[in-house]
């Protein structure tokens, strides 16, 4: 899916009433199945509705490659056939079939090592998949195709901490005990996808919060693959390899450079520059200024550290509203477009940053004149 695709099927969910069903079990630290529930989306109360919307739209956020990951299903429906099984027959069951819903559960709490309350939630939706002109505008009562799927949500529930509350019905202040509240998706699932606006069985969509050994487990022991990297993952790898292919060696401009284009190409218009493999980041490299030494040691450390080549989107590797600069124990956080002026020099033998500054300074957000 791409985020087209996603940001539809997302609007769909909270937009369109086009959930039927809801069932939720709720799991203790010990595995074993406290509540075991199934509503109706609709017979549910607006507070209620509202909150599992919330969540729902929750497991769909963020970017490709980032938090959500197209995850091919094929391997798993050999190796793992069960439990692609199972997804396949609660979708086409539509949750009415209250024993296959329990098999699926008992599987899931098995193969999770969290060590922690949490909450399962399966949503079942139709989506009546809305025909498109050929300017691409959407024509609502052109469709003739159902996309039927379903979404996992694995929750975690925490108590929430004791304090002072204000009692509205009563007027007082009073002391709130603690509750189990349910907390936003640790990682969460829709199968089957939806590609090219047409139901795609061999694919699935995984949504991941953060990186959580327990999350990484049940994904193998789900699908019988490795856990994908989260955006947060992925700056961090490639972080340290730049920081390990390029310390001591290589000067502030140099180090801008490779930045300042990896920002370049976050910001593109074309897809296909918006994601950065091995030999793309290479070759950035390269053009900056690192000597080919350097560069095949990038080469092997990305080899060692990130799995079968895998793209990585831009966006991922930069903090899109500040470069930050340290030295010893002063820190200048600065605009990305600003950075690329601040420069290195030698003033009598000793080395400064020279910071381009505007018509005046702040100091403990006091304005100075110049």
């Amino acid at each position: 899916m791409n985020k087209k695709e996603v940001a539809e099927i997302r609007k769909a969910l909270t937009s369109y009433g086009i959930i039927s069903k809801l069932c939720g079990c709720y799991v203790n630290h010990e595995k074993r199945k406290l509540l075991v529930y199934k509503n109706l989306f609709a017979a549910l109360e607006e507070r209620e509705e509202h909150r599992y919307t919330s969540i729902i739209k929750k497991s769909l956020s963020g970017q490709i490659d980032g938090s959500l990951f197209n995850l091919d299903l094929v391997p798993c429906a050999r190796e793992k056939r069960r439990m692609y099984e199972l997804l396949t027959e609660l979708k086409d069951s539509e949750l009415e079939d209250d024993e296959l819903i329990n098999e699926f559960y008992d599987s899931l709490i098995e193969m999770f090592p969290y060590g922690e309350n949490y909450l399962i939630l399966i949503i079942n939706s139709t989506y009546d998949v809305p025909g498109k002109a050929s300017d691409g505008t959407t024509m609502d009562d052109a469709s003739d195709y159902l996309h039927r799927f379903i979404n996992v949500i694995i929750c975690p529930v925490k108590l929430s901490k004791e304090g002072l509350f204000y009692n509205e019905d009563k007027n007082n202040i009073e002391t709130r005990m603690t509750d189990w509240l349910v907390g936003e998706p640790l990682t969460a699932m829709m199968f089957p996808s939806f590609n090219e606006r047409y139901t795609d069985d061999h694919e699935l969509l995984l949504y991941l919060r953060k990186d959580e050994d327990a999350v990484a487990e049940l994904v193998k022991e789900m699908f019988g693959c490795g856990m994908p990297l989260s955006a947060k993952k992925q700056k961090t790898i490639v972080t340290e390899l730049l920081d390990d292919t390029l310390s001591g060696k290589f000067g502030a401009e140099t180090v801008n450079e490779i930045y300042g284009e990896i920002g370049r190409r976050a910001m593109s218009e074309e897809e296909y520059n918006k994601n950065l493999d091995k030999e793309d980041l290479k070759n950035i490299l390269r053009d900056s200024g690192v000597g080919d030494d350097a560069v095949k040691e990038f080469d092997k450390g990305f080899d060692d550290r990130i799995e079968n080549n895998k793209k990585i989107p831009a966006e991922n590797l930069i903090n899109k509203k500040a470069v930050i600069i340290k030295t010893g124990s002063v820190e200048i956080k600065a605009e990305p477009d600003i950075a690329e002026s601040i420069e290195e020099r030698m003033i009598d033998g000793r080395k400064y940053l020279l910071v381009p500054v505007s018509e005046f300074i702040k100091i403990n957000d006091v304005k100075t004149k110049l």
